[in-house]
């Protein structure tokens, strides 16, 4: 073997092993071809299984995403998605599971079974951007440890920021628990892989938000291979100055729109997407 080859193989296992260090569940969660991703979880209950998400590149990204864990988001979103073979993401703040209007450990075992994310949304909702360094890690390990005692594990482990808000420690924080991406509340889309995992941005569905308006946002994503996130809170006919709920009647109405647009865009849940990110900026 001469000198050049055994450089290369060198350089090839330091690379591996340091992207392997870094990123423990890139290489057996991803398979990539030359036009899509084939991303695999385990899912770890009872009994395990796998399922696998096709995530075309000649495609946008839609991702549809719940924050709170309300009890509407299993009743009605995940039913009524569940009728058109869709998967979605919700934001759970572990310390209210099983409250009055918050979804219970059946829902989220549910759900799990049925390929959701559940995503950490902290034990308390604390506002992360107040915070004093020690506040924030405790509450975001704290819904991090509850949902992997509860065996719900995603392709990675993100964290949903409680109203947005998260600073540099916030970010600090993610790293060193090996969460690998922040969710916040900025408005825009998202390129079809990400770079800036802590920096992530949606389009808020609230109250007021014209369904028609939303469908024109995922023939956009469609058009120009973007990933756009569309947030959710509650799903009820009753709305109040918040602005955090939406008619379920709508929200019928777009996911009716999305499954009929579906050879154009992949619908995929916010794990997914970020573990076909990091694999593809670190395969180029």
């Amino acid at each position: 073997m001469n000198k050049d080859l055994k450089r290369f193989y060198v350089f090839f296992i330091i690379a591996l092993i340091t992207s392997i260090n870094f990123f423990p569940n890139i290489f057996f969660n991803i398979n990539n071809t030359i036009n899509y991703f084939k991303v695999k979880t385990e899912i770890i209950l009872k009994k395990e299984s796998n399922y696998e998400t096709i995530i075309d590149n000649d495609k946008g990204n839609v991702i549809i995403m719940l924050d709170d864990g309300w009890k509407t988001q299993y009743d009605i979103a995940f039913k009524y998605m569940s009728k058109h073979n869709m998967i979605g993401s919700i934001a759970i703040i572990t310390n209210v599971v099983n409250d009055i209007n918050y979804v219970n450990i059946g829902d989220l075992h549910d759900l799990y079974r049925n390929n959701w994310d559940l995503l950490n949304h902290t034990a308390n909702h604390l506002n992360l951007k107040k915070s004093n360094l020690k506040e924030q890690k405790a509450n975001i390990e704290k819904g991090d440890n509850w949902l992997s005692n509860h065996g719900f594990i995603n392709n990675q482990k993100v964290l949903v920021y409680p109203y947005g808000y998260y600073n540099n420690d916030t970010v600090s924080i993610l790293k060193n628990l090996n969460i690998v991406s922040g969710r916040s509340v900025n408005d825009g889309f998202n390129p079809q892989y990400i770079k800036d995992f802590y920096d992530i941005k949606l389009k808020n569905v609230v109250s007021n938000t014209n369904p028609k308006v939303v469908n024109k946002w995922i023939d956009e994503a469609a058009e120009k291979k973007l990933t756009l996130i569309l947030l959710f809170h509650k799903l009820e006919s009753v709305t109040d100055s918040t602005l955090m709920q939406y008619n379920v009647k709508d929200f019928y109405n777009i996911i009716d729109y999305l499954n009929q647009v579906r050879n154009k865009v992949n619908i995929i849940t916010y794990s997914d997407w970020i573990s076909a990110s990091l694999f593809f900026n670190y395969s180029k």
